[in-house]
């Protein structure tokens, strides 16, 4: 009453302040206030929550920059962590919808050599055998060959993924069936099952049972197939897409095994890639255990003493595949995400306290008017927790903006928000509340615990608690940013060195069309030549080869085994290829010794039982030029030898090969192409004319070299790009950080400042004094996270067979860098609070 009686005496005079304090006071003998001790009022949750809203929206509308920095780092660290949640959660999740996926495993052999080398290719009769003797451990099995198909259907002609295998293909996955009979759709020759995109493809709509589709074959040439199931299209990403780079959408019968140049499955001595699904009472390693007995037990010695067979559980094989490496970029994204919240919720605490000061005021006044330390503390977390959802409303903006380009940058589809699942929506709510509560229990208990007179004096207790507390934050966000930021630099130069290096081939210029009608016989073969001839006549082609694969895209369907020169008992596995006498000229492969193949006719020489060695295979073998090497129950003569080539990713060491002629090996695939380089889009235009006279009704499909070559590191570019990001968030988090940091001294320092100016202190020697302050800080943190950011480089470094070096400059020159701009901020605010006339701050004192 008083305190009112002033204010209206200033503002109105003393005779009309009397008359209000009269009634004012009249107004108190309220019979709420006068039984006060015995009367309850009942304050309603929603006006106490309102009234924190409200308290809450001015804060932030009187600090709009502070705040909206706040905010700006809270949101994008929300976002990434959403953004990269579900592109974790869609990875962990691949073949989940397989039927009894957990009892499906993928076959896997492991040759008894002085190269190991796991591979997809078990013995054709091993399930079988495993299945008819041991019913009670494996329920069912599905084998298969890949192919790449032309097929057409009147005027529409389409290259096509397919798998040519057992009948029980439907049963095992369970994919599901839209149009058809899954136990019989493939029991009968020339039958096919296709997805309901390929049913669109060519007719337009998926009810397409009983019609036929024409298949270009590799031995029967064209060849009518009848439609006998329609399945839903499988995800982007499973065990038909995932295996060995396919993304099969049809589907065939072994009993057309003989058209694609399949071989016989009735002997041990034939390889293929094999699932088999495991009774429910029956574990993996059980069943490991029988398939290698049963394989020394019934199998022919040679091979059964020329490998072991393994087991990859179909839930987890798309993880662990190529050396782990989604796993790997899954575990290296979800530290990022944590690391970049981690560093989100240090930068809204540091923010916060340095933002308290204005508000001390408030809380003494809410404490003199008899509001409790947990109701402070409620208010802090209420505001706290409403930001932070605040942030996830405005993070699912930015995930809807930025999913498309991250999608492509990831090379995965990436879902729109209100698609995910029930599940999804609550584990992000529960992240954003669990994110508001971290972020808001620090500056909520801190402040809570301030003394009255203190707050109205705008004085906060324990001042080095709080600032060693806050200084600590800021050590770890320096740390874990200079990790980022040296880690993505390592990364880059890895990638760069991928792509970069010499690989022992040319790759510029060079085309690659996989869509070559594959017709393995006499016929095929003779077309291929007339073919080469009249692709030599276009004036944008310099050179042209035919193989079966190209260096890093399919280069070698399987493995052979030949025994060194002078050890008969011993055998070594050697990686084998195909092509012809230009191949070595088309992809600048250097030529050590002899010719690669002896030209007999123009450009072609088949059936000479030649072949080429490269320089690891020689010395491990042993042969020189003109011995002759037994393989295939044929001997061929060693004609050449070339330099070691990198026709697998640098993850591995270069291994043993050996290139036959295309007709020896007796298949073709690709026809590649050396462009004279001047205009790219003039030379396809070129060659696409060229194609379409000379195979019509082929379709041109075509590749680079070089894109091929990224492919085969997709994982690491995409690491590459994620560490990129990070370093440019953590970079932000941590400048925002600092510059709560600065803003907590400085205000602190407003009265010491003043003094110091007063009694002649420059503003250079504010800015030292304010900048030597944080120099430990940053020191500290820099000599815990280069040694840190060493060590696990390097550990990540070792797991490629061929790395750059980690140098110096790597470590220092980008954490330098990052030193500078943030010495520079710390700079330019101190000089800012240099300039401020000290009778400003004194003017009280």
């Amino acid at each position: 009453l008083m305190q009112r009686y002033e204010k209206d005496a200033d503002a109105v005079g003393e005779k009309r302040a009397n008359q209000r304090l009269v009634w004012n006071t009249i107004r108190y003998f309220r019979l709420g206030i006068l039984l006060r001790r015995s009367l309850n009022i009942e304050i309603k949750p929603i006006d106490m929550l309102s009234n924190y809203f409200k308290v809450m929206h001015r804060h932030l509308m009187r600090h709009k920059l502070q705040s909206a920095i706040n905010l700006l780092g809270l949101t994008v660290g929300i976002a990434f962590a959403l953004f990269s949640g579900i592109y974790i959660a869609k990875e962990l999740t691949v073949n989940s919808d397989l039927k009894d996926v957990e009892r499906i495993y993928l076959m896997e052999s492991r040759g008894n050599s002085i190269v190991k080398n796991a591979e997809f290719f078990v013995p054709s009769l091993l399930a079988p055998e495993a299945k008819e003797q041991y019913p009670q451990m494996v329920e069912e099995f599905y084998r298969f060959f890949d192919r790449e198909i032309t097929v057409s259907k009147e005027d529409k002609h389409f290259r096509i993924q397919s798998m040519v295998g057992d009948s029980t293909f439907l049963q095992i996955f369970g994919f599901e069936v839209i149009y058809g009979d899954a136990q019989t759709a493939l029991t009968r020759p020339n039958s096919i099952v296709i997805t309901e995109k390929v049913a669109q493809q060519f007719f337009n709509r998926p009810d397409v049972t009983g019609q036929t589709l024409t298949i270009h074959t590799e031995r029967s040439g064209l060849k009518e197939f009848e439609v006998t199931a329609v399945i839903k299209t499988p995800a982007p990403k499973n065990v038909v897409s995932d295996l060995a780079n396919m993304n099969a959408q049809i589907f065939l019968p072994l009993d057309n095994s003989t058209d694609f140049s399949i071989p016989m499955l009735n002997g041990w001595f034939t390889n293929i890639i094999t699932y088999v699904k495991l009774t429910s009472n029956c574990d993996s390693t059980q069943a490991q255990q029988m398939f290698n007995q049963l394989l020394q037990t019934d199998a022919p010695k040679d091979v059964s003493e020329s490998m072991t067979v393994g087991m990859n559980s179909v839930n987890t094989y798309y993880q662990i595949a190529n050396h782990s490496a989604v796993q790997k970029l899954l575990a290296s994204l979800s530290a990022i995400v944590g690391l970049i919240l981690l560093l989100a919720i240090a930068n809204f605490i540091n923010l916060s306290i340095a933002n308290s000061f204005s508000r001390l005021k408030e809380i003494g006044l809410r404490q003199a008017i008899g509001g409790v330390r947990s109701q402070i503390k409620l208010q802090f977390l209420f505001e706290s927790s409403a930001l932070t959802i605040c942030c996830g409303l405005l993070a699912i903006v930015l995930y809807e903006m930025a999913r498309g380009y991250g999608g492509s940058m990831l090379n995965v589809s990436m879902p729109a928000f209100h698609n995910i699942a029930l599940k999804g929506w609550s584990l992000f709510l529960i992240g954003l509340l669990l994110v508001g509560l971290l972020a808001g229990a620090y500056p909520a208990l801190y402040l809570s615990s301030n003394n009255v007179v203190e707050s109205l004096k705008k004085k906060l207790g324990s001042l080095g608690g709080t600032i060693g507390f806050t200084k600590g934050v800021i050590s770890v966000q320096f740390v874990i940013t200079f990790f980022v930021t040296v880690s993505a630099v390592v990364i880059n130069r890895q990638v760069d060195y991928f792509l970069k290096t010499d690989l022992g081939y040319n790759k510029e210029h060079i085309i690659t069309v996989s869509s070559t009608p594959r017709l393995w016989n006499a016929e095929g073969f003779a077309r291929m030549e007339t073919a080469k001839s009249e692709f030599r006549n276009v004036p944008e082609i310099e050179a042209v080869c035919l193989s079966w694969g190209t260096p890093n895209w399919n280069f070698s369907p399987y493995d052979i085994r030949i025994s060194p020169k002078g050890d008969p008992n011993e055998q070594i596995i050697i990686v084998a290829g195909s092509g012809d006498d230009n191949y070595a000229n088309v992809f600048g492969i250097g030529l050590i010794e002899g010719n690669f193949f002896n030209k007999k006719g123009d450009g072609y020489s088949p059936g000479t039982n030649e072949v080429v060695l490269n320089q690891t295979a020689k010395k491990i073998l042993g042969y020189e030029l003109g011995d002759v090497i037994t393989f295939f129950n044929n001997q061929y003569t060693v004609v050449g030898v070339v330099e070691d080539f990198h026709f697998e990713s640098l993850q591995e060491k270069i291994k043993p090969v050996v290139i036959l002629n295309n007709k020896d090996f007796g298949a073709f695939r690709h026809f590649s192409f050396k462009m004279n380089g001047e205009s790219p889009a003039k030379s396809i235009q070129a060659l696409e004319s060229s194609w379409k006279k000379i195979f019509p009704g082929e379709p041109f499909v075509f590749s680079f070299a070089e894109d091929r070559l990224k492919t085969a590191y997709k994982s690491e570019l995409q690491l590459q790009k994620s560490a990129t990001l990070a370093t440019v968030l953590t970079s932000i988090i941590v400048v925002t950080g600092i510059l709560g940091l600065v803003s907590l001294s400085l205000a602190r320092r407003t009265k010491e400042i003043g003094i110091r100016r007063v009694l002649g202190a420059t503003a250079t020697d504010i800015q030292m004094l304010v900048t030597k302050e944080y120099l430990p800080i940053i020191s500290i943190a820099f000599f815990i996270s280069i040694p840190l950011a060493y060590w696990f480089m390097t550990q990540w470094l070792n797991s490629f067979a061929y790395r750059i070096e980690l140098t110096e400059w790597m470590l220092f020159i980008p954490t330098l860098l990052l030193i500078l701009v943030t010495l520079a901020i710390i700079l330019i605010k101190s000089f800012k609070s240099a300039l401020v006339n000290p009778v400003q701050t004194l003017k009280s004192e």
